[in-house]
């Protein structure tokens, strides 16, 4: 993140909104949402991708998957002209976080109470949400889906 001193009012929407965010995330979300909106209106696009970022950064454990992938994905399309590396690492390290949270990067294992089995349920446990997801609940095509055939264990 940008040095606290910043004159950069790119730099201040993210320091500005943070500190509310802990304890209302929903005033805070419409807050940078409206940031974002008012600032691509006016074609400030760096300082809306700023934004964007900061709802990212600062209230992405708060937001589905999807709402995830939409809010970086914009942030990167706005700021795909930014010339700022500050800006550009935090754009970086968002869109890492952003994968983390929606569980395509996996998180490094505690090894001191790691278990291969547990581990493997839970990865299948995770295979089999997605198949039931994609076939919307059908257990039979889910399974299909697995790599089952009839009556396979």
């Amino acid at each position: 993140m940008a040095s606290r001193g910043s004159d950069d009012p790119r730099h201040r929407v993210g320091a500005a909104e943070s500190s509310r965010t802990s304890n209302h995330p929903e005033q805070a979300r419409a807050a940078l949402e409206r940031a974002v909106n008012e600032s691509e209106q006016t074609g400030d696009f760096e300082s809306a991708g700023v934004a964007a970022l900061t709802i990212v950064e600062q209230l992405g454990r708060n937001l589905s998957a999807r709402e995830l992938c939409e809010i970086i994905d914009r942030a990167g399309t706005l700021l795909e002209k930014a010339q700022d590396i500050s800006i550009l690492r935090r754009l970086a390290k968002a869109a890492f976080e952003t994968l983390f949270l929606i569980q395509a990067v996996p998180a490094p294992p505690d090894w001191d109470n790691f278990s291969l089995k547990d581990a493997v349920r839970k990865y299948e446990a995770h295979l089999i949400k997605l198949a039931l997801k994609e076939t919307g609940g059908m257990v039979t095509a889910a399974a299909r889906l697995l790599g089952f055939r009839h009556h396979q264990a």
